[in-house]
């Protein structure tokens, strides 16, 4: 089965699809989520109230439209283009992130969220 998931800001919505691995698996066990829109670079990232350990997919340069987990921030990342950390056009995280899942819609959509924003992440039906 698919693990579609919905991520909206700002009345704006992406869609998304997580992998099958055990931390992808307790944030899909774990939705809706909701949290706090931060901006580094072209990355959005929000805290979740889930504490889970780096995994085997963790890395610190990531696709562009990688849906990720930060352990350290207990955090869950979207990436959409280059932080202050990357070198040329890659998509680099402060420090390792356990891959999750990708968005699958425009990912220009996501330069129009602004910081402070609430953002909610829900499964598809």
């Amino acid at each position: 089965m698919e693990k579609k998931i919905l991520i909206s800001s700002d009345g704006i919505i992406v869609e998304g699809i997580l992998y099958d691995s055990p931390c992808s698996n307790a944030i899909w066990n774990s939705l809706p989520l909701e949290g706090s829109v931060n901006l580094w670079g072209k990355e959005i990232y929000f805290a979740i109230p889930l504490v889970l350990e780096e995994d085997s997919t963790a890395q610190d340069v990531v696709e562009l439209g990688a849906i990720a987990y930060w352990p350290p921030g207990r955090a869950l990342c979207l990436f959409f283009g280059q932080t202050p950390v990357s070198h040329e056009d890659e998509c680099r995280a402060a420090s390792p992130v356990n891959l999750i899942g990708y968005i699958t819609t425009d990912l220009s959509k996501l330069t129009k969220i602004c910081s402070g924003s609430a953002v909610t992440v829900i499964q598809k039906s």
